[in-house]
């Protein structure tokens, strides 16, 4: 699941196909991307989407977050709506400490393996980091990493029942009708972090240590622009790669009190020497 990114904005295929060039490579063989940014920078929003793009095609998707949301943050223009066909298929979890996150990952191998979910979603990634403000930024980045390795232990687990399942049943198709090629269901996981200016830990600081974990690390930060109207919001994120970075622009337009939604402006992926610049509607 290189493509996380292509859940939550329509990118298309080019942009798609350039994004995954550069998917990064990590330890651990479980897609993964984290978005860091300021509060109100519709994090929430953009893990929403994905995992409402993931239950659209009938895959099952966990949604963990610390408080509960009471209602549907913004959607993503041009993807897909949050039907209630399209909810069943997203496990809503509410985690207020790290002890319950641990127990939400750990029972996974007690679901029937139809219910394991393809994307794991964890919205505001901060709140479970045990945090002493007595201990320097070497530990913190060891609570972050112990982690970022337990859920994509998880992750791996529903991924590699995913793939024994779909192999006993092209076994078995094999047997009837001969040959079946099979791909197994990998597994991804999205993340957000809320960073704070009186944090200890920068978001700068905990970018460069999370390339070691995620194949994707987007920052998002909102722009101000002047003569800008409070109906149209704009923001961009980046993410940096060894010989090239992206940048993708959105809007957050708001028609009323009561209808706004994310509209994507443009790609812009550049390599060394080069640019290359996509619009979208």
């Amino acid at each position: 699941m290189k493509d996380i990114i292509g859940r939550i904005f329509p990118l298309g295929g080019q942009n798609l196909h350039n994004l995954q060039l550069y998917h990064k490579h990590s330890f651990s063989p479980i897609s993964t991307t984290l978005i860091i940014g300021r509060p109100h920078s519709n994090k929430t929003a953009m893990l929403m989407q994905a995992a409402i793009t993931e239950g659209a095609t009938g895959r099952q998707v966990l949604f963990i977050a610390p408080t509960k949301i009471t209602n549907l943050p913004l959607s993503v223009h041009g993807m897909f709506p949050p039907t209630p066909a399209t909810m069943k298929n997203i496990q809503m979890l509410y985690a207020t400490t790290l002890l319950e996150l641990q127990g939400y990952l750990a029972s996974l191998h007690l679901m029937p393996r139809g219910d394991l979910p393809s994307l794991i979603v964890i919205d505001d990634l901060q709140s479970y980091v045990p945090i002493n403000y007595l201990d320097d930024i070497s530990q913190i980045l060891v609570n972050v990493a112990r982690i970022l390795s337990l859920i994509q232990e998880a992750a791996g687990y529903c991924q590699d029942a995913a793939a024994r399942q779909s192999s006993v049943n092209s076994s078995q198709s094999s047997s009837n009708s001969g040959p079946v090629t099979n791909s197994g269901n990998p597994c991804g996981i999205l993340m957000s972090w809320t960073n704070l200016n009186t944090d200890l830990l920068k978001a700068d600081e905990l970018k460069s240590f999370a390339r070691d974990y995620c194949h994707n690390v987007w920052t998002v930060r909102q722009l101000n622009t002047q003569g800008s109207s409070t109906l149209s919001q704009k923001f961009e994120m980046e993410d940096t790669f060894e010989d090239a970075s992206c940048n993708i622009s959105f809007t957050v337009r708001k028609y009323s009190s009561m209808s706004q939604d994310i509209v994507l402006q443009k790609v812009v992926v550049e390599r060394e020497g080069e640019h290359e610049e996509t619009s979208a509607g």
